[in-house]
């Protein structure tokens, strides 16, 4: 019970539903987020986990409160670093339209 109580959510859009595959070895955006290390040894992954708040828009992604800070640094970019490392093939399935996938809260 004491990790719920010490996780912090952060709400993404204009990104699809997580489970959609974004490259040829069938990764999900879920996978991914759950693969960043925290900058500080010793710490949890940087995301404990990502869920769909429904249809496009706004999804959440949870964050322990000491990675909190850094989850925030690490997703300013986000938009510029998934576009640059995601194959165009895939863009179609991971970004909505041709709005800026970003943090808004």
């Amino acid at each position: 019970m004491a990790i719920i109580n010490d996780l912090r959510p952060l709400y993404l859009e204009n990104w699809h539903d997580i489970h959609h595959v974004n490259n040829m070895e069938g990764d999900s955006i879920l996978q991914a987020f759950l693969r960043v290390p925290s900058p500080e040894p010793n710490k949890p992954p940087l995301f404990h986990s990502a869920n769909n708040m429904g249809p496009g828009r706004n999804n959440v992604l949870l964050t322990t409160t000491s990675n909190h800070t850094a989850a925030i640094e690490y997703l300013g970019t986000i938009h510029k670093t998934l576009f640059a490392s995601i194959d165009p093939v895939f863009h179609p399935v991971v970004f909505l339209n041709s709005d800026k996938f970003q943090l808004v809260s």
